[in-house]
């Protein structure tokens, strides 16, 4: 099998930790995209998310490999869809308390999408949407929430961590859980074995 690794072109924790635990070797290149900007602007040509979700995980990818011509580079992005509506993230907590409002005892859709790219050009991608049902939990329980765990509230759109404290907020899912967290994990393991990065 051979030695040679791949690029992540995100500075997201999650997917990170998501692969080392998976026993994955890989680098980082952090990628300096505008992702809210891009959001907003797809919005108004009248893409899905789901279409937003690959362009912004094409845009990080092929950033990347404007210096690493040569790597294999995989860049991901993760779109929250509510009420026909593209959510970036909350800067401040009266944002968070009104989105988690708005999301409690409602569904909503995160499409996640991973993009393998090389020599200039996409060779691989995937997508995989969930679909989120949050409890109708009570305005305490909301307050209690957003002061226990502030710092959760502005790393994802949905203003939660489903792999930790936010399970508290969910009811059900429906979709690869992985994915939810951030990065579809298999079906990018089966890329990477079939590219020869993972023993088959």
């Amino acid at each position: 099998m051979s030695e040679e690794t791949f690029v992540l072109a995100s500075a997201s924790v999650a997917r990170q930790r998501l692969l080392r635990r998976a026993g994955v070797t890989f680098s980082v290149r952090r990628v300096n995209v505008d992702e809210e900007m891009m959001r907003r602007t797809l919005s108004a040509q009248g893409r899905t998310g789901c279409e937003a979700a690959v362009h912004i995980a094409q845009a990080k990818a092929a950033l990347a490999g404007q210096s690493l011509a040569d790597d294999l580079i995989i860049g991901c992005d993760q779109v929250l869809e509510f009420d026909g509506r593209m959510l970036g993230r909350c800067a401040r907590l009266e944002e968070a308390r009104d989105r988690l409002k708005a999301l409690r005892g409602r569904t909503h859709a995160l499409h996640t999408a991973v993009i393998a790219w090389r020599d200039g050009g996409v060779i691989w991608r995937h997508v995989e949407t969930a679909s989120i049902t949050m409890r109708a939990f009570s305005d305490v329980f909301l307050e209690w929430y957003l002061e226990t765990f502030p710092d959760a509230v502005h790393e994802s759109t949905g203003c939660y961590r489903i792999e930790a404290e936010g399970s508290q907020l969910i009811a059900d899912i429906r979709g690869d859980f992985f994915a939810i967290i951030g990065l579809p994990l298999w079906p990018l393991m089966d890329f990477l074995r079939r590219a020869g990065m993972m023993a088959e």
